[in-house]
């Protein structure tokens, strides 16, 4: 048993990041081991004319165990990531931007200081990579931060990572019990001029 129980928290950590997949989200291969070669890229193309966007978040010993959200500009889930999984994102073709979040902020009270991302689509980027933030050469608060990055110098990095897909269900009931809140962390806003800008509030 003491084996089993080992066994299964190595795969909770190498394979689907330090706490499973993401919220609203699905494991559909774990991460191969570290001998293994590379898996190749799962990226079906949508029939329904959707844009499609992989997000990755590589392991990291900064990364704490929130994970990256994504909402569309009214707010509807897109989907998520932890540290050690990677994904893809379908987002209307019409969509101006996207928000991302961490995944602490859609459960803090409301009337607390939130930080949000707000992520332009007007140039049509094609893959996000996921870093912890950290205070200089120490680890910060491990809160996820996105980067807009090419799909070319992501495929090296997701081969080693857990592809995890979207539940859509769960994870608009998830953000839905706490709709409030992520009314509070999304404001109406212009598309940004730069491809990721940061918006932060003290309340």
């Amino acid at each position: 048993m003491r084996l089993l129980a080992l066994a299964t928290c190595l795969f909770l950590v190498c394979c689907v990041g330090r706490e499973g997949p993401a919220p609203g989200m699905t494991l559909v291969s774990p991460a191969p081991e570290e001998d293994a070669k590379p898996s190749t890229l799962p990226v079906p193309l949508p029939a329904d004319g959707s844009r499609v966007i992989i997000v990755a978040y590589p392991m990291h010993p900064c990364a704490s165990s929130s994970s990256a959200v994504f909402v569309d500009e009214q707010g509807a889930f897109l989907g998520s990531v932890s540290a050690g999984t990677a994904s893809m994102l379908r987002v209307p073709a019409n969509a101006r931007m996207i928000h991302s979040f961490s995944s602490t902020e859609v459960t803090a009270a409301r009337g607390t200081w939130f930080s949000r991302e707000d992520i332009s689509l007007t140039k049509f980027p094609e893959a996000i990579l996921v870093e912890p933030s950290r205070g200089g050469k120490n680890c910060g608060s491990g809160t996820p931060w996105v980067y807009v990055t090419s799909r070319a110098s992501l495929e090296p990095r997701i081969g080693r990572l857990a592809w995890i897909e979207t539940d859509g269900q769960r994870g608009h009931a998830w953000l839905d019990a706490h709709r409030a809140r992520v009314n509070d962390v999304l404001e109406k806003t212009a598309p940004p001029a730069d491809e990721v800008v940061t918006v932060t509030r003290y309340r």
